[in-house]
């Protein structure tokens, strides 16, 4: 009972803590800067754990982050690779502003389709990105757990079958229910979802290692991986991440849409999902090639016609 009492306690605790601030704010060699997201200031230790999926749903963590029988060239990115890409420089039709999925552990929605949207408006298959519905993921797609997380592989075979709907047609809500929802059979204007336009994935394949990754991103777009969350990660507000102090506490969903270097930092460019005001304009950096809290274990690219 006092245990039970103890563990309520601690989750409705608030997350953020002032004296975390000022070590992260003091950590030196760190490449970026700490502080607390305006949006999140108020939020409890429970209201934040909820934000990401079980660590069940990304690939466990291996030794050295490699499985032992990669070879060295596994880790290293092609040869004529260009020093940096930006898709969202190349390509800005095929972007939107990041939306927010709030109060719904739903981001393995929002990195699939946008990797799918994405990939389909590089590949000209779309004039410009087509915003895809994470409504209608989060409340059809019955292989997943809603609002709970969801696993990359199910999602994908998700809109192999079925495909995705325009945003239009189903618009976000389980971020302000935070309950995932019946799936409906009619679009908000009352069109029969069957009548709609479904886009379908072609086949998606996980990506094994640095180099499948890069190869995937130059050549096609937008890599939907996950990684470990750890605390201080909910302090980010610029700069190139790693991990500086905490404990992994969920797995999260994103999309790699680029990558560059910094000061000989090499980092990957991220799209969160959780709106524009967060971050970098709704984007994170994050160091690349050292596999940085398991995001080069856990990617996934999709193929599109």
């Amino acid at each position: 009972m006092l245990l039970a009492a103890f563990a309520v306690a601690v989750l409705s605790t608030p997350f953020y803590s002032p004296h975390l601030l000022k070590y992260l704010e003091k950590k030196e060699n760190k490449l970026w800067e700490a502080g607390i997201p305006i949006k999140f200031a108020d939020r409890t230790r429970d209201e934040i754990t909820k934000m990401f999926f079980s660590h069940t749903f990304l690939k466990p963590t291996i030794p050295r982050y490699y499985a032992a029988d990669l070879t060295e060239d596994d880790l290293y990115p092609p040869a004529d690779s260009p020093d940096r890409l930006d898709y969202r420089q190349t390509h800005p039709e095929c972007f939107f502003e990041p939306e927010d999925q709030s109060d719904c552990s739903c981001c393995y929605a929002f990195a699939t389709l946008g990797a799918l949207s994405t990939r389909r408006c590089i590949a000209k298959l779309d004039a410009s990105v087509v915003p895809l519905s994470a409504q209608h993921m989060v409340s059809c797609d019955h292989g997943e757990a809603g609002c709970q997380g969801g696993g990359f592989n199910t999602s994908w075979a998700f809109l192999e079958t079925e495909g995705a709907i325009m945003r239009d047609c189903l618009p976000y809500v389980s971020g302000e229910t935070g309950l995932s929802g019946e799936c409906p059979t009619t679009c908000q204007d009352g069109t029969l979802l069957n009548d709609t336009i479904h886009y379908k994935a072609v086949s998606a394949s996980h990506l094994k290692n640095y180099n499948e990754i890069m190869t995937s991103l130059l050549n096609e777009g937008p890599v939907q991986t996950g990684f470990y969350v750890h605390e201080d990660f909910l302090y980010y507000v610029g700069g190139i991440y790693h991990k500086t102090y905490g404990s992994s506490i969920g797995g999260h969903a994103v999309l790699i849409v680029g990558y560059g270097s910094m000061n000989n930092h090499d980092y990957w460019i991220v799209r969160n999902s959780w709106g524009s005001d967060w971050g970098e304009n709704g984007y994170f950096r994050i160091l690349r090639g050292t596999n940085e809290c398991g995001i080069e274990n856990n990617a996934w690219q999709v193929a599109v016609k």
